[in-house]
């Protein structure tokens, strides 16, 4: 245990050298004052190094500081936001396609529930297929298969089965727009919080694979453009783009609300949407989960964490 213990202090002491320093390049401050000014906002702020570094608390003041949701502030927060009876609705993405059928325009299926027959047809039809797990995320599980690349549509359905990719659709061309930051689809999430009586966009991100990595960006709402920087999921700077117009965008937001107005039971959802040419697809709900999600686009009036506790 004590070999465990200091095997671990010492890769958190690691990781604590390493932030400081990328953080020292970025501002003109000492080690020394980035370290305690790090120990002292996870005492005040409840953020770890990771997230002072990921969110440059260097450049904030006190009252900008305080408008940040750290993952540990909202852990604290889940019990007034989710029932666990009933966030099976969204875990359980085959619920999720039957709630909100009529919603989604477009085929989705099991591939357990269809025929060999339906499968092949189905696969021949598009020539490619979308497929993704059953209970984790859209932008996490989703592969593109080929039948091209098979000897048969039933080789590529054992190869889907033993990816656990149950949940299948034909495949459809990412919108043009997007295509400058991804060949291969790109998911648009907008965060909605129910209230008592509705609800509201607390946040908005661009996300796409690139190789094992996710690529996220933060969107203005506002303005509509994802803005600038775009970082890995190791919160590394990825690269920077100028800013580009989501197509579509108020009809996303519009849909959004319907839709957590719709599922009020569980309080706080991320909703992810694919734009083919003119078509805004659901793609997945989940579970808020991501650093991004820190402030309301309108911090500077309102801190989120205040924003939550006006709705407990």
């Amino acid at each position: 245990m004590i070999k465990k213990y200091y095997k671990s202090l010492k890769s958190n002491l690691k990781k604590l050298h390493k932030n400081i320093l990328v953080v020292k390049s970025k501002c003109n401050k000492n080690y020394i004052f980035i370290l305690f000014d790090m120990l002292y906002s996870t005492v005040r702020y409840d953020v770890n190094d990771e997230e002072y570094k990921f969110f440059e608390f260097y450049n904030l003041d006190k009252d900008k500081r305080n408008t940040y949701l750290t993952n540990y502030r909202h852990d604290r927060l889940q019990k007034h936001l989710y029932d666990k009876n009933i966030t099976n609705i969204i875990n359980d993405k085959n619920k999720l396609i039957l709630r909100f059928k009529d919603i989604l325009k477009r085929e989705v299926y099991n591939i357990n529930d269809l025929s060999f027959k339906e499968f092949e047809d189905l696969s021949k039809s598009n020539g490619k297929l979308i497929c993704r797990s059953d209970n984790n995320s859209f932008i996490k599980t989703y592969k593109i298969f080929d039948v091209k690349n098979y000897r048969s549509p039933a080789f590529m359905a054992e190869d889907i089965r033993k990816n656990k990719l149950f949940i299948i659709e034909k495949y459809f061309e990412n919108n043009k727009t997007l295509s400058e930051l991804n060949n291969d689809l790109v998911v648009i999430n907008v965060v909605t919080l129910y209230n008592k009586r509705n609800a509201n966009v607390i946040s908005s991100t661009i996300k796409f694979k690139d190789g094992n990595n996710i690529i996220s960006g933060c969107i203005d709402i506002k303005n509509k453009v994802i803005l600038s920087t775009l970082k890995d999921d190791k919160f590394n700077n990825y690269k920077k783009i100028d800013n580009i117009k989501v197509p579509y965008f108020d009809k996303i937001l519009d849909l959004s609300l319907k839709l957590a107005n719709e599922l009020s039971e569980i309080k706080e959802i991320e909703w992810s949407f694919c734009i083919n040419g003119k078509n805004i697809y659901l793609m997945d709900a989940s579970l808020w989960n991501d650093y991004v999600y820190s402030q309301l686009p309108d911090y500077r009036k309102v801190g989120l964490i205040k924003y939550y506790n006006r709705i407990k």
